[in-house]
């Protein structure tokens, strides 16, 4: 039986991996190929939470404000991400960008953990808990090929 917290822990952790082989990576083309997979995984991991987790933590009273933070941290991710996979960056800006990224996917994580799941573990029900564990899963595959070829423009000004 496991728990959406379980889940999003083992994903984080998987995708704490992928940030640290991605930051060993000693060519441009080692880092951008490691990058293609990161970065799927990530977006796919931060929409499936939007969806799946954040209306349920939404509803918790009190953690209003930690969601909203936490969704700007997503969205922050989410263009730093765009802006590594189109931009032409030099390769030291890039593995920059990247070491930047690193550090803005720990923020995040920080905010999940040290302020919107122990309220939530709390005040879940467990059966809901298991329930968007499930739903969390069944998304997983699917969320990651999607994220990969999901690309958001912005208009030039």
């Amino acid at each position: 039986m496991t728990t959406i917290f379980d889940s999003l822990t083992t994903e984080q952790g998987e995708i704490e991996a992928l940030f640290r082989r991605l930051l060993r990576a000693r060519s441009i083309e080692t880092a951008r190929e490691r990058f293609r997979a990161l970065s799927s995984r990530v977006v796919a991991l931060l929409r499936n939470e939007r969806l799946v987790v954040y209306p349920h933590l939404a509803a918790i009273p009190g953690l209003g404000d930690e969601v909203a933070q936490a969704r700007e941290k997503h969205a922050e991710i989410e263009s730093v991400i765009a802006h590594l996979r189109l931009a032409s960056i030099e390769p030291e800006a890039w593995f920059a960008l990247a070491a930047d990224l690193h550090i803005q996917y720990r923020e995040l994580i920080t905010v999940e953990e040290c302020a919107l799941f122990p309220v939530a573990r709390l005040t879940l029900a467990t059966d809901l808990a298991l329930k968007l564990g499930r739903d969390l899963a069944g998304l997983d595959a699917h969320g990651a090929e999607v994220a990969c070829v999901s690309i958001t423009y912005e208009l030039a000004s």
